[in-house]
C-alpha cells in the first residue's frame, strides 16, 4: 500500500497537458526535461510516485515528490534543473555587505585622492609601482614610443607622470572624451584604440569567447552571482596553462580558404557549409520565448 502524498500533483491545464506530451516524445530535448515531463505525465494520469520513477527507470520516488511540489508552485519551469554544484563561492554574505557599504560610503579625498568613489579607485590601488629613477624627459620618450605608427594621435598632457599601464579597447566615442582621457593620463594609463571595425584585433575577444564557453557551457544559472564565480574559476585555470595565440595560423588559413570558396562559416570551428544552416528552436526554448 503507498503511503498518502503530502503535496499531490494539482490540475494540469490544456497548455501544460500538451507541453508536457510535446516533450515526453521529443527526441531531440535534453533528457532531464523529457524524463520529468513523462513522469508528471504518468502521475497525471494516476500513477502513483514510485511508479512513475519506474517508468523511467528511476528507483527512488522521493525525487519525483520534490518535482511535484516544485511544479506545483512554479509550473514548467519545475523542468529545467537547479544548479546542482559548481565553483565555490568566492565572496560570502559578509564580503557582499562590505562590498555595498564601500559602495554606498561617501568618498575620502585625502585617502583616495579624487572627489568620486568608483571602481577605479581600487583599479589604481592594484597598478605597478611608478618609475621615479628615471628623469621627466625619459618618461615622455616611453609614452612616445609605445605610440609610434599612429596615424592620429591625442595631445599628451605636458607633465606626464610614469607609465605605468597599458589600456588596449575599442575605438568607441565614450572611450576618447577629453576629461577621461586626460584623467588616465594623469594616473599613468596610455589608452591605446583597436582600428575602426578592428574590435577581432583585440585578443582579448577571443579569450573572452573561449572562457565564456568553456564557463557556460551546458550549465544553467540562475542567479548571476553563479556566472561570476564560474568564470572566475576557468579564468584561474586558464591562467595556469594559457594557450599561445598566433596571427596567420592554421585556423585563419581555413577561414580564408572558405571565403574564397564563398561557404558559410560555422562558428566556434574552422569548418563551412555550401548554404547557411538556419537553427531550429527546441520545444523548450519556444516555451520560455512566448
Amino acid at each position: 500500500m503507498t503511503r498518502q502524498q503530502k503535496d499531490p500533483l494539482r490540475p494540469l491545464s490544456i497548455e501544460e497537458r500538451q507541453m508536457l506530451e510535446q516533450l515526453s516524445r521529443a527526441r531531440r530535448e535534453p533528457t532531464v526535461h523529457v524524463v520529468r515531463a513523462q513522469m508528471l505525465l504518468a502521475i497525471a494520469n494516476g500513477a502513483s510516485y514510485t511508479a512513475a520513477a519506474r517508468s523511467v527507470g528511476r528507483r527512488s520516488g522521493d525525487a519525483v515528490s520534490h518535482l511535484v511540489s516544485r511544479f506545483n508552485q512554479v509550473g514548467l519551469a519545475a523542468l529545467e534543473p537547479l544548479h546542482g554544484g559548481g565553483p565555490s563561492i568566492v565572496y560570502d554574505s559578509n564580503k557582499r555587505q562590505l562590498i555595498l557599504q564601500t559602495i554606498s560610503s561617501p568618498p575620502a579625498p585625502e585617502r583616495d585622492g579624487t572627489g568620486n568613489w568608483s571602481l577605479s579607485t581600487e583599479l589604481l590601488a592594484d597598478l605597478p609601482p611608478p618609475m621615479h629613477s628615471v628623469s621627466e624627459e625619459e618618461h615622455r620618450a616611453i609614452w612616445e614610443r609605445w605610440r609610434q605608427g599612429l596615424t592620429v594621435k591625442f595631445t599628451l598632457p605636458e607633465q606626464l607622470p610614469p607609465l605605468r599601464l597599458l589600456l588596449i579597447w575599442d575605438n568607441l566615442s565614450g572611450h576618447k572624451t577629453p576629461a577621461f582621457v586626460v584623467w588616465l593620463c594623469e594616473h599613468g594609463i596610455l589608452p591605446l584604440y583597436t582600428p575602426l571595425g578592428g574590435s577581432w584585433l583585440n585578443m582579448a575577444e577571443s579569450i573572452q569567447k573561449i572562457l565564456k564557453q568553456r564557463a557556460d557551457g551546458g550549465q544553467h544559472p540562475t542567479q548571476p552571482q553563479q556566472i561570476i564565480d564560474w568564470f572566475e574559476a576557468v579564468a584561474k585555470v586558464w591562467n595556469q596553462h594559457p594557450t599561445a595565440f598566433e596571427w596567420g595560423g592554421k585556423r585563419a588559413q581555413r577561414r580564408q580558404q572558405a571565403r574564397l570558396r564563398k561557404r558559410h562559416r560555422l562558428g566556434a570551428s574552422g569548418a563551412c557549409t555550401r548554404y547557411p544552416i538556419r537553427r531550429h528552436l527546441s520545444l523548450w526554448e519556444k516555451w520560455r520565448c512566448s
